[in-house]
């Protein structure tokens, strides 16, 4: 309808005015492929595009217009505080089903900046944070917050660190509840753990979703 084009063209506009983004999709924005074709909610992907701290005003207000279903930020220069309230926003919409923060360097303090947010939120269906800084502490805050996301399919943490006690610690949050059935997938690949507890793992995700994706090996 009209009111869904004008939301469209509305956010396309702020994107292609106020943020550095690359000949590629500012080619692809232009042709449509930024919106979900003939729906409301659309996937924004800014995936390497040189964003920092000082373009964050401008991207909470078109995520403030928006209504997203998908959100890549991945291999940006994004700090904690500001993905926060990034997080704040898109987390809170209903029907946001994917957040991609790769590459940032975010670390623990972000763990523990959006945990009061992942709390309340019961549709996240994946979650990609690989190597963005997380150690053995950061790793505990989002243990925590899995039993409030029963929906969540698929974790990606691969080139964090974490020692093989966090990894035994998660093992035994996911045979403490049973808010977990839908977790399919738990990427662990480069994060320093042993291949033993990288196994065990394996075999407890499996045991509860036999199509669960192997993506545990240990480091090479």
């Amino acid at each position: 309808g009209t009111s869904k084009g004008l939301v469209g063209v509305k956010v396309l506009n702020s994107l292609m005015e106020a943020l550095p983004v690359g000949a590629e999709l500012a080619a692809q924005l232009r042709e449509g492929r930024f919106f979900h074709v003939g729906a409301e909610k659309c996937f924004i992907s800014l995936r390497n595009q040189n964003l920092n701290d000082s373009h964050i005003i401008t991207l909470l207000n078109v995520l403030n217009e928006a209504n997203v279903a998908e959100l890549d930020l991945s291999g940006n220069n994004i700090t904690s505080a500001y993905m926060r309230d990034i997080c704040e926003i898109v987390l809170s919409q209903e029907g946001f089903v994917a957040l991609r923060l790769d590459q940032n360097s975010l670390g623990d303090e972000f763990a523990y900046s959006i945990r009061s947010i992942l709390s309340q939120n019961v549709m996240l269906e994946r979650l990609t944070l690989a190597g963005i800084g997380l150690g053995d502490a950061g790793l505990e805050t989002l243990v925590d917050c899995l039993k409030f996301m029963p929906l969540l399919q698929e974790l990606d943490l691969r080139s964090n660190h974490f020692s093989d006690d966090s990894v035994r610690r998660l093992i035994y949050h996911l045979d403490a509840t049973e808010t977990t059935g839908c977790l399919r997938s738990i990427n662990v690949e480069n994060c320093g753990c042993s291949a033993a507890a990288i196994q065990q793992l394996t075999i407890r995700l499996k045991s509860s979703s036999p199509k669960a994706s192997a993506l545990f090996r240990p480091d090479v």
